[in-house]
């Protein structure tokens, strides 16, 4: 027996009954919900607001010349004569032209038409040039007013599956009869059937013929995927201060699937008028179910380096180059007779950078860590993604209980100063619960070293925590304690050993209490309710006085290294939202409160100990919200109530003044000036963009305090074409003292990948009746 059910998912008082009209010849009843009509053996029931119809032996819908069957369906009704409509069980979907066969299928309407759906595990049938009959199989098609589109697809020409194509999309272009005169579309069709009339053309996008299914004509170089990343290239020309005049093009595609991987080249040739000429590779791989890798490579044979107060001297010329290769792979989860081992990550990255910049004729800039300079001129955005150079080695392993995890991480160069961790190692314990309560913490063992200061040692830092969390209706408690450790072996301090080991050791505690309130304000004008909820938190935090040595100072610089003792603070905090429709609020404070005369105790900028007048030592905000639709701002920073003066604070917001036109201000406070007695000034970051149809002008400014009124400013025009895009940019940077840093000016233009669509630049259907990109 086929059961369908069918809800209209609106609220009681606005459920439209069910139109029962007379059974048919055959004594099947209808029931309408314009503008579907559903026939069956069915029943009407209501039950809390919402129609149920139930039919015995299946559903068979119809919306105009279209055609659903199936075992289940759902609809619902909304605004503006708006109808959806989700099936699933054995569908079947045949409109003209178009036979699909699925597992699941949901469209939506604003009228008589369909305006979008999607459906899933697709078996299609239409009909291609000379009326032949073409089979389709895709995983997933997308309904739209015009078009069909099917994704990972395999199209069947028929002769028992011997010749076929496969290609990662095909569009089914589709026209109402009575559009089949429109001046400028040459159309016939292909028979005087109507059904074929609905059908404009079918395109598959970078296509593989297959004979037997085995792939025999891969061209993607002779044709573009105009929708999605497949063969690009782009061409950018302009000028900057250090580099002079320079021309740099890029030429990127997809490579076939090789064993599950889908691999990804990009490459690149550079020409400076000042610093000399340039050429390298990008290169990425993806495996859905193992992980993802991808290499870098870009050389200068010879760099200018241009220097001095001018920026126009020859300090050196040089051989430079950048190399950064990673890979991060994850091994899939084991499971032996029904229990979970757990799963696995290896990841590994290796970077290369040139030496620093001279600073002199003669200089090579060995002896110094690199800087950034050569990144940040040639490999912007690849600095923006990357921004840490390291080399590094991990593995890490979890079971539902536990994790492990292991690494050794160097530094690009023998130079550099940060810290190395020649090996590590963590256990962690996720939050496990044992019975009302639930137990975590976590161990850290490494081998660390500062190479520049010969400074060393094998460090351990610990933690381990006992908790619970539980509410009472709007009154929830929690509270967690345990135990903190650091220990240091085998130690060294700027070439002296450290004769003993140091260890040290003590017990924690945070707890406290908070309140769930919550309110529903209803107007009477008939807009959405607003909905407040306001959750208030008094607790305490105790770090007690440590048990053992006195540690030593090593300056490794991460938080394992400090190990806080002897704090005791009163904690409260404030929790609120506020929502309506599309407009939202958001906001948390928590401060913290000294219960001692020692928690008062500060250092000042010139590092002399100083006395706070209040008990409160900071205040932490974040908050942000949209007053309206079209607006948005935030805020986040933290207040120190000892010195009084903010610690960190940045504020941003948003205003789309126009559906054209948005305007955008950011701004953060900057800590007091070097070298002089003015206090903390902002940074301003106001900006704006306006688009237009294939237009898009964006501008934007930094405002710092001292220096020039302007520390930098940029405008960017951007013209968007069927094929590419082209932008037109200008930049200036000025350094803290106002000295011009660099200017840019760039024309970029860029053919192919997914910057346009295949339809025509007026937005009409490809005139093909089959086409192949």
């Amino acid at each position: 027996m086929l059961v369908a059910v069918v809800i209209l998912a609106v609220p009681a008082a606005d459920v439209p009954a069910p139109i029962v009209v007379p059974a048919a010849a055959d004594g099947t009843p209808t029931r309408t919900a314009d503008p579907w009509q559903f026939h069956g053996d069915g029943q009407l029931e209501i039950d809390r607001g919402q129609a149920v119809m139930t039919y015995r032996r299946g559903l068979v819908a119809r919306f105009g010349q279209r055609l659903i069957m199936a075992d289940a369906a759902r609809i619902a009704r909304g605004a503006e004569n708006a109808v959806a409509l989700w099936v699933s069980g054995r569908v079947l979907y045949v409109q003209p032209g178009i036979r699909i066969e699925a597992d699941r299928l949901g469209l939506r309407s604003f009228g008589l038409v369909p305006t979008a759906g999607e459906a899933w595990q697709v078996d299609a049938r239409f009909s291609a040039a000379g009326g032949r009959t073409v089979r389709a199989t895709a995983a997933h098609a997308r309904f739209e007013a015009d078009r069909i589109t099917l994704s990972q697809v395999h199209l069947d020409f028929g002769h028992g599956g011997l010749v076929g194509l496969d290609a990662p999309t095909v569009v089914i272009h589709l026209r109402d009869p009575k559009d089949t005169e429109r001046i400028g579309v040459p159309w016939r069709p292909v028979k005087d059937d109507p059904l074929h009339q609905r059908l404009n053309g079918i395109e598959a996008y970078s296509a593989t013929t297959t004979v037997a299914g085995l792939p025999v004509l891969w061209l993607p170089w002779l044709y573009r995927d105009f929708r999605y990343d497949w063969p690009w290239t782009r061409y950018e020309l302009g000028s900057s201060r250090r580099q002079g005049w320079f021309a740099r093009m890029w030429l990127g595609s997809d490579l076939p699937e090789i064993f599950g991987w889908r691999p990804r080249i990009e490459l690149r040739g550079d020409q400076h008028t000042a610093s000399g000429s340039a050429f390298g590779a990008y290169l990425r791989w993806v495996n859905p179910a193992l992980g993802r890798g991808e290499a870098t490579w870009y050389e200068m044979p010879r760099e200018h380096v241009l220097g001095g107060s001018g920026g126009k001297d020859g300090l050196a010329t040089r051989r430079a180059r950048v190399v950064d290769v990673e890979q991060r792979l994850r091994l899939p989860g084991i499971g032996v007779e029904g229990s979970d081992l757990g799963a696995g990550a290896l990841a590994a990255r290796w970077t290369a950078l040139p030496n620093a910049d001279p600073t002199q004729p003669g200089d090579d800039g060995a002896g110094r860590p690199p800087d950034e300079r050569f990144r940040a001129d040639y490999l912007r955005r690849d600095l923006d993604q990357r921004p840490l150079a390291r080399r590094s080695l991990a593995a890490a392993w979890g079971l539902p209980w536990i994790e492990a995890a292991a690494d050794t991480q160097r530094n690009p160069n023998d130079f550099s100063t940060g810290t190395e961790r020649w090996w590590g190692g963590e256990i962690a314990i996720p939050r496990t619960a044992v019975g009302p309560l639930y137990l975590d913490g976590h161990g850290w063992a490494e081998a660390l070293r500062r190479p520049t200061v010969d400074t060393q040692a094998t460090r351990i830092a610990a933690e381990a925590a006992l908790g619970f969390v539980h509410w009472f209706d709007g009154l929830g408690l929690d509270a967690r304690g345990g135990v903190r450790s650091l220990s240091y072996f085998n130690g060294q301090i700027a070439a002296q050993s450290q004769r003993h080991a140091e260890e040290r050791h003590l017990g924690f505690l945070d707890a406290g209490a908070r309140l769930r309130l919550e309110n529903t304000y209803v107007t009477d004008d008939g807009r959405p309710p607003v909905v407040h909820a306001l959750t208030p938190r008094v607790g305490f935090e105790l770090d007690g006085d440590g048990i053992g040595l006195t540690l030593p100072t090593y300056g490794f610089g991460d938080a394992r290294d400090v190990l806080t003792e002897d704090q005791r603070w009163l904690v409260t905090g404030l929790g609120t939202t506020v929502a309506r429709s599309w407009t939202a609020f958001r906001a948390d404070v928590t401060a913290r409160w000294g219960w001692r005369s020692r928690e008062r105790t500060y250092f000042d900028d010139d590092g002399q100990q100083q006395r706070s007048r209040t008990p409160l030592a900071d205040v932490t905000l974040s908050a942000e919200g949209r007053p309206w639709s079209d607006a948005g701002l935030g805020c986040q920073g933290v207040w120190d109530a000892r010195p009084g003066r903010w610690r960190t604070l940045d504020v941003w917001s948003w205003w789309a003044a126009h559906e054209r036109l948005t305007l955008n201000y950011g701004a953060s406070l900057l800590g007091r000036l070097p070298n002089s007695g003015a206090d903390r000034r902002w940074e301003h970051r106001p900006g704006a963009t306006f688009k237009a149809e294939r237009y898009r002008f964006s501008a934007g400014t930094t405002l710092r305090p001292g220096g020039r009124p302007v520390d930098s400013w940029r405008i960017g025009l951007v013209r968007t074409m069927v094929d590419g895009d082209l932008l037109l940019s200008t930049e200036y940077l000025y350094g803290p003292g106002g000295g011009l840093v660099d200017r840019r000016f760039g024309i970029r233009f860029t053919l192919g990948g997914n910057h346009g669509s295949s339809e025509s630049e007026e937005g009409l259907p490809s005139e093909h009746v089959w086409a192949v990109r």
